[in-house]
Formats: C-alpha cells, sequence, structure tokens
C-alpha cells in the first residue's frame, strides 16, 4: 500500500485515490484533510464524501467506491450526496 500510495502522491489526476489509500492505511485526519483541497469533478465529489465518511467513522477496511449504496448503512446519508446522486 506504501509503495502505491507513493505512486499517486504528486498526481493530481489521482487525488482522490491518494487520499482512500490514506484512509484504508488508518491515516484518517491527512485523508480528510487531503481531500479538502482535493480538485473535483461530481464523479469524484461522490467518491470523496464517501471517503470522509468512512475516515470520520475510522473505517480502514476497503469497500467499493462505485457501487450503491456509497457507505455501509451504519453511517447517515447526508443530504448533499443525495443532490449529487440525482446530478449524476
Amino acid at each position: 500500500m506504501l509503495r502505491l500510495l507513493s505512486l499517486f502522491e504528486h498526481d493530481e489526476k489521482n487525488q482522490v485515490a491518494r487520499d482512500e489509500i490514506m484512509r484504508q492505511l488508518g491515516r484518517f485526519d491527512e485523508a480528510v484533510a487531503l481531500l479538502k483541497t482535493a480538485k473535483s469533478d461530481r464523479y469524484n465529489e461522490v467518491l470523496a464524501v464517501k471517503i470522509e465518511r468512512l475516515a470520520a467513522a475510522g473505517i480502514a477496511e476497503l469497500h467499493a467506491l462505485n457501487s450503491w449504496p456509497l457507505w455501509p448503512a451504519s453511517l447517515d446519508e447526508p443530504a448533499q450526496v443525495q443532490t449529487v446522486c440525482r446530478v449524476l
């Protein structure tokens, strides 16, 4: 995972992937902080919200980011993601 992180570390096209790797490594605070600086389109915005919710909950386990539901049922669904999903 650390090698993969080093490949994405300075790649602007893969900022959200980098932040997901940080979350999986248990570096939750860093992942959330970096997500706030990542450039995003609508698709990446949805992924970023999911990563942020998982990090805030302290969940490091692997989760499918591009499947429905967007996060484990144990997490509340934020209103802004519902809006983004409708736009997509």
